[in-house]
């Protein structure tokens, strides 16, 4: 009966793992539309981006990570920009060489929103006073 009762107890906690992990890992992807600091966004969608400047390109794509070439009419055109999603809702971004300084790039949906003209804009937090959370308004 114990050597059951352990058996079954085994299989749901790996079963549970198994389903913690296949979301886990369907959860973070590069696509989609981020904000950089500066306001501007970028949608990247596979090898396809609409770049900071609002041009649309190709670069090279990963789950990820994103790297294209700054396309022409735009600040530091021919330079490479490389992306890495750190989390769901963090990624770092490097234009120029590897000694560039990182540019913190969020999602969207992480608390932010658009103005009138669509550029992004971090959206105000409040306390929550009965759940003690910081929720976007």
């Amino acid at each position: 009966m114990r050597h059951r009762c352990l058996a079954v107890l085994t299989a749901s906690a790996s079963f549970a793992m198994l389903l913690t992990s296949v979301h886990i890992s369907l959860a973070d992807a590069i696509d989609g539309d981020w904000c950089k600091a500066d306001g501007k966004r970028m949608k990247i969608r596979g090898p396809e981006i609409v770049t900071p400047g609002g041009n649309q390109t190709r670069g090279d794509y990963t789950r990820h990570s994103f790297s294209y070439v700054v396309p022409e009419g735009e600040a530091g055109a021919g330079e490479n920009v490389s992306i890495i999603l750190l989390s769901e809702y963090l990624a770092h971004m490097r234009q120029g060489s590897d000694t560039a300084p990182v540019q913190v790039v969020e999602p969207l949906s992480a608390g932010r929103g658009r103005d009138e003209a669509g550029a992004c804009r971090r959206k105000e937090r409040v306390i929550c006073r009965f759940h003690q959370d910081s929720r976007p308004l």
